[in-house]
């Protein structure tokens, strides 16, 4: 059986902080991301070196024109106030990483929030209070995710080593191509290499008679 609630009943949503610019994050290089309205890279725009947000919780995009954009942080961060946090309301008894799932899965809804006509594009806290969440049992939702992260496991560990081997390809040709003196290469101009032919002029007079000769 599952029971439809409102997204403002399962949690608290937090915008982001108006002190955390551009010209803050330059000014406080560090280790822990900053989420924006980016929808890229996990929405990460900067990394300072504080949090105020510990890990595994959901942000969302508020701003632009892809707000309503969901992801998941797995490390300490803070916000810009482009974007929001949604911390749990432990008065309801459901996992929390399933209501990521289903808000992910269902991001077009959310997206049907925004307001457009103003100077950028955006979703209003308030309205995303009054979203329907449709949850089965605490059994049921458990048991979707007990399956769902041992996967999201393997394609994280997949993921990293992938960025490994790139970065280990390049600090090959880097190491390769800067132990070798300009003196051992031989410059070329590039007609010296190939010859260069450009195409015929074909007009439709010209493939008409072409097709029916």
């Amino acid at each position: 059986m599952s029971i439809i609630y409102k997204l403002g009943s399962l949690v608290n949503i937090y915008k982001g902080s108006t002190l955390i610019t551009k010209k803050y994050i330059d000014e406080n290089q560090g280790i822990y991301p900053v989420i924006s309205s980016k929808t890229t890279e996990n929405g990460i725009y900067g990394f300072i070196n504080r949090y105020d947000y510990e890990k595994n919780k959901i942000t969302m995009s508020l701003i632009g024109e892809n707000a309503g954009t969901f992801f998941w942080q797995e490390k300490n961060f803070s916000l810009t106030n482009n974007a929001c946090v949604f911390i749990s309301n432990k008065n309801i008894n459901y996992n929390y990483k399933y209501l990521f799932i289903t808000l992910k899965k269902h991001e077009y809804k959310i997206k049907e929030f925004i307001v457009i006509g103003s100077a950028r594009p955006m979703i209003s806290s308030n309205h995303l209070k009054l979203v329907d969440v449709n949850l089965p049992s605490i059994e049921i939702q458990d048991a979707i995710i007990s399956i769902i992260e041992p996967i999201e496991k393997v394609i994280n560990n997949i993921k990293n080593i992938k960025i490994k081997i790139e970065s280990l390809i390049n600090k090959y040709f880097d190491f390769l191509y800067s132990d070798l003196e300009d003196s051992n290469f031989k410059k070329y101009i590039l007609g010296d290499l190939f010859t260069i032919n450009r195409g015929q002029i074909i007009n439709s007079k010209y493939i008409y008679i072409y097709i029916t000769t």
